[in-house]
Protein backbone atom coordinates (compact mmCIF):
# COMPACT_ATOMS: atom_id res chain seq x y z
CA UNK A 1 0.00 0.00 0.00
CA UNK A 2 2.73 2.43 0.59
CA UNK A 3 1.98 5.68 0.65
CA UNK A 4 -0.80 5.53 -2.27
CA UNK A 5 -4.27 6.83 -0.44
CA UNK A 6 -2.79 7.30 3.70
CA UNK A 7 0.62 8.33 4.04
CA UNK A 8 -0.50 12.67 3.37
CA UNK A 9 -3.58 11.78 4.92
CA UNK A 10 -3.42 13.62 8.03
CA UNK A 11 -7.13 15.07 8.21
CA UNK A 12 -7.67 18.22 9.68
CA UNK A 13 -11.07 17.91 11.35
CA UNK A 14 -9.12 15.80 14.04
CA UNK A 15 -5.75 16.06 15.25
CA UNK A 16 -4.38 12.65 16.03
CA UNK A 17 -5.18 9.78 13.45
CA UNK A 18 -5.28 6.49 15.01
CA UNK A 19 -4.10 3.99 12.14
CA UNK A 20 -4.36 -0.03 13.37
CA UNK A 21 -1.65 -1.83 11.78
CA UNK A 22 -2.31 -5.67 12.10
CA UNK A 23 -1.45 -8.92 10.06
CA UNK A 24 -3.86 -11.94 10.78
CA UNK A 25 -4.55 -15.39 9.45
CA UNK A 26 -7.16 -16.44 6.94
CA UNK A 27 -9.49 -17.07 9.99
CA UNK A 28 -8.45 -13.96 12.02
CA UNK A 29 -5.71 -14.28 14.54
CA UNK A 30 -2.57 -12.20 14.94
CA UNK A 31 -0.39 -15.45 16.04
CA UNK A 32 -0.65 -18.86 17.58
CA UNK A 33 -0.74 -17.97 21.24
CA UNK A 34 0.63 -16.12 24.43
CA UNK A 35 4.71 -16.26 23.74
CA UNK A 36 4.48 -16.54 20.37
CA UNK A 37 7.87 -14.24 18.98
CA UNK A 38 8.19 -12.57 15.87
CA UNK A 39 10.60 -14.90 14.88
CA UNK A 40 7.80 -17.88 15.03
CA UNK A 41 5.23 -15.91 13.74
CA UNK A 42 7.29 -15.35 10.36
CA UNK A 43 8.17 -18.82 10.06
CA UNK A 44 4.71 -19.99 10.59
CA UNK A 45 3.38 -17.41 8.19
CA UNK A 46 2.14 -14.70 9.72
CA UNK A 47 4.40 -12.34 8.04
CA UNK A 48 6.99 -11.83 5.37
CA UNK A 49 9.64 -9.33 3.68
CA UNK A 50 6.71 -7.80 2.14
CA UNK A 51 5.18 -6.98 5.08
CA UNK A 52 8.10 -6.64 6.91
CA UNK A 53 8.71 -3.65 4.27
CA UNK A 54 4.98 -2.28 4.14
CA UNK A 55 5.32 -2.03 8.19
CA UNK A 56 9.09 -0.33 7.91
CA UNK A 57 7.17 2.27 6.11
CA UNK A 58 4.27 2.96 8.46
CA UNK A 59 6.67 3.19 11.25
CA UNK A 60 8.81 5.90 9.40
CA UNK A 61 5.83 8.10 8.87
CA UNK A 62 4.37 7.75 12.24
CA UNK A 63 4.68 10.05 15.07
CA UNK A 64 4.03 7.40 17.95
CA UNK A 65 3.33 4.12 18.03
CA UNK A 66 0.53 1.84 20.77
CA UNK A 67 1.53 -1.39 21.74
CA UNK A 68 1.04 -3.80 24.51
CA UNK A 69 3.81 -4.75 27.35
CA UNK A 70 3.30 -8.48 25.87
CA UNK A 71 3.89 -7.94 22.35
CA UNK A 72 7.40 -5.84 23.05
CA UNK A 73 8.48 -8.74 25.34
CA UNK A 74 7.65 -11.36 22.53
CA UNK A 75 9.41 -9.17 19.82
CA UNK A 76 12.38 -8.68 22.14
CA UNK A 77 12.10 -4.90 22.22
CA UNK A 78 11.32 -1.71 20.12
CA UNK A 79 11.52 -1.56 16.03
CA UNK A 80 14.67 0.23 15.31
CA UNK A 81 14.28 1.52 11.51
CA UNK A 82 16.45 3.52 8.97
CA UNK A 83 15.37 6.67 7.54
CA UNK A 84 12.78 7.82 10.14
CA UNK A 85 12.24 11.38 9.05
CA UNK A 86 9.38 12.87 11.27
CA UNK A 87 12.30 14.33 13.84
CA UNK A 88 16.15 13.94 12.37
CA UNK A 89 16.93 14.19 16.42
CA UNK A 90 15.20 11.11 17.29
CA UNK A 91 15.82 7.60 15.42
CA UNK A 92 11.68 6.81 15.46
CA UNK A 93 8.84 7.72 17.20
CA UNK A 94 7.36 7.96 20.36
CA UNK A 95 6.44 4.49 21.87
CA UNK A 96 3.76 4.26 24.00
CA UNK A 97 3.89 0.50 25.73
CA UNK A 98 0.72 0.07 27.86
CA UNK A 99 1.14 -2.64 30.81
CA UNK A 100 -1.24 -2.69 34.13
CA UNK A 101 2.16 -2.16 35.85
CA UNK A 102 5.29 -0.32 34.38
CA UNK A 103 8.45 -2.68 35.58
CA UNK A 104 12.07 -2.08 34.83
CA UNK A 105 12.05 -5.33 33.12
CA UNK A 106 10.61 -3.50 29.36
CA UNK A 107 14.16 -0.74 29.94
CA UNK A 108 16.27 -3.84 29.63
CA UNK A 109 15.04 -4.76 26.12
CA UNK A 110 15.78 -3.29 22.78
CA UNK A 111 15.54 0.14 21.90
CA UNK A 112 14.73 1.81 24.92
CA UNK A 113 17.88 2.86 25.55
CA UNK A 114 17.86 4.65 21.95
CA UNK A 115 14.16 5.64 21.21
CA UNK A 116 11.53 7.75 23.08
CA UNK A 117 8.98 6.08 24.82
CA UNK A 118 6.37 6.41 27.13
CA UNK A 119 5.19 3.75 29.96
CA UNK A 120 1.93 4.22 29.99
CA UNK A 121 0.50 2.35 33.18
CA UNK A 122 -2.46 2.14 36.05
CA UNK A 123 0.98 2.06 38.67
CA UNK A 124 4.59 2.28 38.74
CA UNK A 125 6.45 -0.17 40.15
CA UNK A 126 10.46 -0.10 40.71
CA UNK A 127 12.07 1.27 37.93
CA UNK A 128 15.79 2.44 37.49
CA UNK A 129 17.39 5.58 38.30
CA UNK A 130 18.27 6.18 34.87
CA UNK A 131 14.24 6.68 33.81
CA UNK A 132 13.12 9.76 33.59
CA UNK A 133 9.59 10.46 35.45
CA UNK A 134 8.26 12.29 32.24
CA UNK A 135 8.39 8.77 30.39
CA UNK A 136 5.73 7.50 32.67
CA UNK A 137 2.41 7.98 32.62
CA UNK A 138 -0.17 6.95 34.74
CA UNK A 139 -3.79 6.57 33.70
CA UNK A 140 -5.31 5.28 37.28
CA UNK A 141 -8.81 4.51 37.24
CA UNK A 142 -9.45 6.47 33.69
CA UNK A 143 -9.72 4.05 31.00
CA UNK A 144 -6.37 3.83 29.39
CA UNK A 145 -7.46 4.49 26.25
CA UNK A 146 -9.13 7.96 26.43
CA UNK A 147 -6.28 8.96 28.16
CA UNK A 148 -3.43 7.84 26.03
CA UNK A 149 -5.24 9.63 23.13
CA UNK A 150 -5.80 12.53 24.95
CA UNK A 151 -1.91 12.88 26.47
CA UNK A 152 -0.86 12.03 22.66
CA UNK A 153 -3.28 14.97 21.42
CA UNK A 154 -1.85 17.17 23.88
CA UNK A 155 1.91 16.04 22.82
CA UNK A 156 1.05 17.16 19.23
CA UNK A 157 1.41 13.76 17.79
CA UNK A 158 -0.89 13.34 14.45
CA UNK A 159 -0.38 10.15 12.88
CA UNK A 160 -0.15 7.16 15.67
CA UNK A 161 -0.43 3.61 14.80
CA UNK A 162 -1.68 1.32 17.07
CA UNK A 163 -0.11 -2.18 16.95
CA UNK A 164 -2.30 -4.26 19.45
CA UNK A 165 -2.56 -7.38 20.41
CA UNK A 166 -6.13 -7.77 20.94
CA UNK A 167 -7.19 -6.48 24.06
CA UNK A 168 -5.09 -2.97 23.17
CA UNK A 169 -7.03 -2.92 20.04
CA UNK A 170 -10.11 -3.76 21.48
CA UNK A 171 -9.64 -0.35 24.59
CA UNK A 172 -9.40 1.55 21.36
CA UNK A 173 -12.26 0.24 18.93
CA UNK A 174 -14.50 0.14 21.64
CA UNK A 175 -14.08 3.59 22.44
CA UNK A 176 -14.48 4.78 19.12
CA UNK A 177 -10.77 5.77 18.27
CA UNK A 178 -9.86 3.98 15.46
CA UNK A 179 -10.02 5.82 12.14
CA UNK A 180 -8.27 2.96 9.75
CA UNK A 181 -7.17 -0.08 9.75
CA UNK A 182 -4.20 -1.12 7.62
CA UNK A 183 -4.52 -5.38 7.25
CA UNK A 184 -2.23 -7.82 6.07
CA UNK A 185 -4.33 -10.94 5.23
CA UNK A 186 -2.18 -13.96 5.19
CA UNK A 187 -2.88 -17.29 2.86
CA UNK A 188 -2.99 -19.38 6.28
CA UNK A 189 -5.55 -21.04 8.40
CA UNK A 190 -5.06 -21.19 12.40
CA UNK A 191 -7.97 -22.75 13.10
CA UNK A 192 -7.39 -22.77 16.88
CA UNK A 193 -9.67 -20.84 19.44
CA UNK A 194 -6.79 -20.53 21.89
CA UNK A 195 -4.72 -18.56 19.65
CA UNK A 196 -4.90 -14.69 20.22
CA UNK A 197 -7.22 -13.05 17.77
CA UNK A 198 -7.23 -9.36 16.14
CA UNK A 199 -9.42 -7.92 19.12
CA UNK A 200 -10.44 -9.58 22.35
CA UNK A 201 -12.42 -10.48 23.88
CA UNK A 202 -16.03 -8.70 22.91
CA UNK A 203 -17.04 -4.81 21.10
CA UNK A 204 -19.70 -3.12 23.00
CA UNK A 205 -21.23 -3.45 19.28
CA UNK A 206 -19.43 -4.59 15.53
CA UNK A 207 -17.30 -1.90 13.84
CA UNK A 208 -18.06 -1.13 10.17
CA UNK A 209 -15.65 -0.25 7.90
CA UNK A 210 -15.36 0.77 4.25
CA UNK A 211 -12.81 -0.95 1.50
CA UNK A 212 -10.03 2.30 0.64
CA UNK A 213 -7.29 0.60 -1.31
CA UNK A 214 -6.32 -3.04 -1.60
CA UNK A 215 -3.27 -4.89 -3.07
CA UNK A 216 -1.06 -8.43 -3.38
CA UNK A 217 1.94 -8.96 -3.34
CA UNK A 218 4.06 -12.80 -2.86
CA UNK A 219 0.44 -14.26 -1.42
CA UNK A 220 -0.31 -11.33 1.14
CA UNK A 221 -3.21 -8.80 0.70
CA UNK A 222 -2.66 -5.68 2.00
CA UNK A 223 -6.22 -4.09 2.79
CA UNK A 224 -6.72 -0.44 3.74
CA UNK A 225 -9.89 0.16 5.68
CA UNK A 226 -11.73 3.32 6.84
CA UNK A 227 -13.65 2.87 10.13
CA UNK A 228 -17.01 3.79 10.19
CA UNK A 229 -17.37 6.22 13.28
CA UNK A 230 -20.31 5.36 15.63
CA UNK A 231 -22.07 9.02 16.29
Amino acid sequence: MGQNSYAGGRREEKSVQLINVMASSLDGYISRGAGDTDTRRRQEGFSGPADQTHVEEQIRQADAIIVGAESIRVAGGLWLVEGYKANPQQRGPLWCVLTRKASADLLALRGFDLLPYWLVAKEAGPLPSQHQPTRTKLYGDEGPARYLYRELESHGCQRVLLFGGGHINTMFYAENLVDTLLLTLCPMLVGDEKAAKLVVPTLPSPTQMSLVASHSEASLVFLEYTVQKVE
